[in-house]
């Protein structure tokens, strides 16, 4: 992790996969990644914290936790963060800590994708297509947008300003339209659940090319049978 001039240099080592990241007025906030156990292991995660002149090797550990944790957020009192698979949660810890024992503001009956803090209010989108909004605390979120992608694509970005919600798509299906992707939802037959997507891409029908990418998937199904059978299903088509 390395911040931008003025300051240059290493702020944190020896980390294991650090991935998202992000900033308050004396820290940064940030995920690791280590993936455990038998081929379809669920991701064990930390959430950690170094200050902003550097930690060495000794970040602070806000949170383990045993499934993938990503999408992180701050606001002036708590780190946010989503967690998919079993259990799947938006959760939170106080940016000064939380002992190890982060909260749960909601648990999730879809696979959260990163979460948004705003004015107190937290949204996040699904991969089924929703974005969805609650208070710091809440039981039931609402949901604001339904199947924002129904015409275009997965929600990668997501921005609130006042009472606007902006947020950004990859264009799978106008893409599809347009003849150079197929996108795919994957579906897991035995509990007929959507764990993720994949898509041919870059396809120049002229020159019989096509392309296998955009795949992601739930964290409980990542190093599973499931990417495997869906490129020999691709493949194979």
């Amino acid at each position: 992790l390395s911040p931008v001039a003025p300051i240059e240099g290493e702020l944190a080592s020896g980390l294991s996969s650090p991935q998202e990241l992000v900033v308050d007025v004396a820290n940064v906030y940030f995920t690791t990644h280590a993936l455990n156990g038998p081929p379809n292991a669920a991701a064990s995660s930390k959430v950690m914290a170094c200050p902003k002149l550097g930690c060495g090797s000794a970040p602070t550990v806000l949170a383990t936790r045993p499934r993938f944790a990503g999408g992180i957020a701050v606001d002036a009192a708590e780190v946010f963060w989503v967690e998919g698979g079993e259990g799947a949660a938006v959760m939170a810890c106080a940016a000064a800590g939380c002992d190890g024992n982060p909260r749960i503001v909601t648990l999730e009956r879809d696979v959260p994708r990163f979460v948004v803090v705003s004015d107190g209010l937290l949204y996040w989108p699904t991969n089924t297509g929703l974005i969805r909004r609650c208070a710091k605390d809440c039981v039931s979120p609402a949901t604001v947008v339904s199947d924002p992608f129904a015409k275009t694509g997965n929600v990668w970005g997501l921005a609130i300003a006042g009472k606007n919600l902006y947020w950004t798509v990859d264009g799978a299906l106008e893409g599809q339209r347009a003849g150079h992707m197929l996108p795919w939802v994957v579906r897991e037959l035995t509990t007929n659940t959507i764990v993720g997507s994949t898509r041919y891409h870059d396809i120049v029908a002229e020159i019989d090319r096509v392309e296998i990418g955009y795949t992601w998937y739930a964290s409980r199904w990542q190093r599973s049978h499931v990417n495997s059978a869906c490129k020999l299903l691709l493949l194979t088509h």
